[in-house]
């Protein structure tokens, strides 16, 4: 699971709006995952004009005419965490946290990104950190959630997960 902007966009409200069954089916059916944070950093909403009044002064960024993108802030970061590590923690099955250190979404490229905030997102890890059972490995890449290499790494740490359940080692 690559992005999760739904968990943001029912805390703060947006067009992606999960619910609360989000990132607990799989885990509950004990399915093998990796989980990602990606865009974890934004909620998504419609075209500039329709974004609401109170998310307006926030960092924004227009991925499309039809979509605006507005960044989480700090404090949401830290709500973010917990609900990660709540929903994730239900999980029965093997479970491996990705975290790409170099940026959550498209405009989260470092340094001049428009949602580039480390100290936001590393409010969002220190939350999910602590909030994690103690034996779900999160796992930190230092590189962005869009870098290909991310991706090949990921899919390897999911074949691993997936061979090593094959094999009745999990």
């Amino acid at each position: 699971d690559m992005t999760t902007d739904e968990l943001a966009d029912e805390l703060v409200g947006g067009f992606h709006n999960g619910g609360p069954e989000r990132l607990r089916v799989v885990g509950r059916l004990g399915l093998p995952q990796v989980v990602v944070p990606g865009c974890i950093d934004f909620t998504v909403h419609g075209p500039p004009e329709a974004v609401p009044e109170h998310l307006r002064e926030r960092p924004l960024y227009t991925h499309n005419p039809v979509f605006t993108l507005v960044r989480t802030l700090e404090p949401e970061m830290v709500e973010l965490g917990h609900r990660f590590a709540e929903r994730l923690n239900e999980a029965t099955g093997p479970i491996k946290i990705a975290y790409p250190t170099r940026g959550l979404s498209i405009p989260s490229y470092p340094p001049d990104g428009v949602f580039w905030d480390p100290k936001a997102d590393a409010a969002f890890m220190a939350a999910l950190r602590r909030d994690l059972r103690p034996d779900i490995p999160i796992l930190d890449y230092p590189r962005h959630v869009n870098d290909p290499a991310f991706g090949v790494e990921v899919a390897e740490l999911f074949l691993d997960i997936m061979n090593r359940e094959k094999e009745g080692q999990n």
